[in-house]
Parts: C-alpha cells; structure tokens; sequence
C-alpha cells in the first residue's frame, strides 16, 4: 500500500522513518487498516522476519560458538602440556631429594673426620711446642745480644 503524499498542516505533525510528513493520527489509521482482511499476510511477513531473524540469530550463535570451543581447546592443549612439563619438572626434584639425605650424610661423615684431624694436629702441635720450649735454657745475667768487637 502506498503512503499518500502528506503536507504538514500543523505542528504536530511529523517525520516518519522514510522522511515522509505524516499526521498523529496516521498511527490509527494504520492500526484501522491491520483490521482489515489483509491481516494474515502482514502476520504472515511477520513470522517470515521472524524466522529469517531467528535463523540469522542461531547461525551468529553457532559460529560464536565454534569460534569459544576452538579457543577453548587450544587452551586446554596449551595446559595439557604445560602441566606435562611441571610433572617432568617434580620428577626431577623428586629424584634430586632422594639423592639430597645421602649427601648430607656424607658430608656429616667429612666434617666428623676433618673435626678430629684438626685436633689431633692441635693436640700435636701443641705437643711440639712445649717440647721445643723445654730444650731451650735460660741464663739470668747475660745479655741476649751479641756485641763485636771492633778491633
């Protein structure tokens, strides 16, 4: 049905969507004429939009959709093997704690050891010390120095 061209008479008239002066009361006379027997076809064009709407909707959807679960699966690849690499990691520390008591150990042994050396030389120095200090003798009365004669 085609629009009538329309001069505004009045202020209150207004512009439709194509730019057109249309009266206020043209809505009623639109909603007059949807009584009409046109009415399936218009309600018809209406489940047509509808449909075309809803279908164009569930295919943005879908793509969206594939789009999230890719994202999400190279995620999950990408934490698939980063938790690999922190499994290998633990392996490794887990080895180096075993080996970690029996070095301890050994180094307990070595300090044990080195401990007793050092005062057995203590003790043998010590020892050395004291014996070199009783071969020596002391003369009271005599000077310890030597003076020459210069003749």
């Amino acid at each position: 049905m085609e629009r009538e061209k329309y001069k505004p008479t009045q202020k209150k008239d207004y512009l439709d969507s194509s730019h057109q002066y249309l009266p206020r009361n043209y809505k009623k006379n639109t909603e007059q004429q949807l009584n009409k027997p046109n009415l399936p076809m218009v309600i018809s064009m209406e489940e047509e939009d509808a449909h075309i709407t809803q279908t164009f909707l569930q295919e943005c959807l879908n793509s969206q959709l594939l789009q999230i679960t890719l994202e999400i699966s190279k995620i999950s690849e990408k934490l698939q093997i980063d938790i690999q690499e922190i499994k290998e990691k633990v392996n490794v520390i887990e080895l180096n704690m075993e080996v970690i008591p029996k070095k301890q150990q050994s180094t307990k042994e070595t300090t044990t050891n080195l401990t007793d050396k050092i005062e057995k030389l203590e003790a043998k120095v010590s020892n050395m010390d004291n014996r070199s200090r009783r071969s020596n003798r002391m003369i009271r009365n005599i000077p310890e120095t030597r003076q020459h004669k210069n003749n």
